[in-house]
């Protein structure tokens, strides 16, 4: 992509020079083109070096390692460490949608499948307005937008209207990040009315579990006539956090509680876990 535009106007281009090779089949795809690539570390060498300094786990490195074997873009030609990592076998998304009874779950792997995309943009803008804006020039392009209802100040009664219309347009859900964390019988109040009204427009929401399971047992008493879906979250990518170890295992538990309602987690690196996840009843 950069070479070409290089020719177009008269240039000739015979190497490429990149700091870091990926070792994802580039160097294979450069050579059809006749072009030679100079890296300065192959990604393997790269890992290696962190696991043996301490600074990457070797779950760390192996999870990494996987990820570029399930992810390339032909053969390998670097002659590198990297390994021969099995690639993991795939469903398509609409298999997975079999395997699962959480409807809400079974219409994002279907509008996964149908739109062939599963990019999720985080709207991290500050008013509505932009937010909507944004909603219909990526709408296209998404299966899912995350907002945060909470911190647009001109967030009025036709938000939610607006967010809908726009996400039937487009053919996308709307996952609202609000991260519930209070008894059951105060996040009824907080997802099915109050200011936001967020079960009236947001397919997905998420909530802690400090509360136990009485938050799930409230949320799902508005959502799940609604056919919406929530995530737990497992894990936290933040500095201190507490949502790890025996924490996570209890998302787990009581997610496999309520399989109907609760779709999955938000988490860090689910492959870690002691606890299981089942891919569904």
């Amino acid at each position: 992509e950069t070479v070409e535009p290089l020719n177009q106007v008269g240039l000739k281009v015979k190497d490429v020079v990149v700091l870091i090779d990926r070792e994802q089949g580039g160097e294979a795809r450069l050579e059809s083109n006749n072009l030679r690539l100079h890296a300065v570390l192959p990604l393997s060498r790269v890992l290696k070096t962190l696991e043996k300094e301490g600074k990457m786990s070797a779950d760390l490195v192996q999870d990494v390692k996987a990820f570029i074997a399930a992810n390339q873009t032909g053969p390998n030609a670097s002659g590198n460490e990297m390994g021969a990592a099995e690639t993991p076998k795939r469903l398509p998304y609409a298999a997975r949608a079999e395997l699962t009874a959480n409807q809400c779950a079974k219409d994002l792997w279907n509008l996964m499948e149908t739109k062939k995309t599963n990019l999720c943009v985080a709207a991290d803008v500050a008013t509505a307005a932009e937010l909507i804006e944004l909603a219909d020039k990526l709408g296209p392009e998404i299966c899912i937008l995350k907002t945060h209802c909470d911190l647009y100040p001109d967030f009025d009664d036709s938000f939610g209207a607006k967010l809908l219309a726009l996400a039937a347009k487009h053919d996308f859900m709307i996952f609202e990040d609000r991260k519930f964390a209070d008894i059951g019988n105060t996040v009824v109040g907080q997802y099915g009315s109050g200011v936001h009204k967020i079960a009236d427009w947001s397919h997905i929401t998420n909530a802690h579990i400090v509360p136990g399971s009485g938050i799930i047992d409230g949320l799902k008493s508005v959502g799940l006539p609604k056919g919406r879906g929530l995530l737990l979250l497992a894990e936290m990518s933040s500095k201190g956090t507490m949502a790890n170890g025996a924490y996570t295992e209890a998302a787990v538990k009581m997610a496999a509680e309520h399989p109907d309602f609760v779709m999955g987690f938000i988490s860090t690196r689910p492959s870690a876990w002691k606890a299981e996840w089942s891919k569904g009843p």
